[in-house]
């Protein structure tokens, strides 16, 4: 998790290594992020990733788990810190992003969007 701050510019840059997949390590980097710069302003979630290339038979269910962990749990666990933390401080903006790379749009889309 990459968290930038400052009343003006970009400020400084705060980098917290953080596994998506794991609620108490979302909810941990989206607190020190608070604490660090007293508010969460706006949020972007853009973690996600290709899995495994090959014939679905072929996919494990443990690289089906890997790919909804990051792509959609952890959207979804950044999504409910950040907007519970905006709520109780006045508002924010949050955004998910989802890399358009050709075929892979829609593996991603669909995976953010639990389709």
């Amino acid at each position: 998790m990459l968290v930038i701050g400052g009343t003006a510019g970009l400020g400084e840059a705060l980098f917290i290594e953080t596994d998506v997949r794991q609620e108490s390590q979302v909810q941990a980097a989206v607190q020190r992020a608070a604490d660090r710069y007293r508010r969460i302003h706006a949020a972007v979630n853009n973690a996600g990733i290709e899995g495994r290339f090959g014939p679905v038979q072929d996919a494990t269910a443990e690289d089906f788990d890997q790919v909804i962990g990051v792509n959609l749990r952890g959207v979804w666990l950044g999504m409910k810190y950040e907007i519970s933390h905006m709520l109780t401080h006045g508002g924010g903006a949050y955004c998910q992003h989802v890399v358009e790379r050709g075929a892979h749009w829609h593996r991603e889309c669909r995976a953010l969007h639990g389709e």
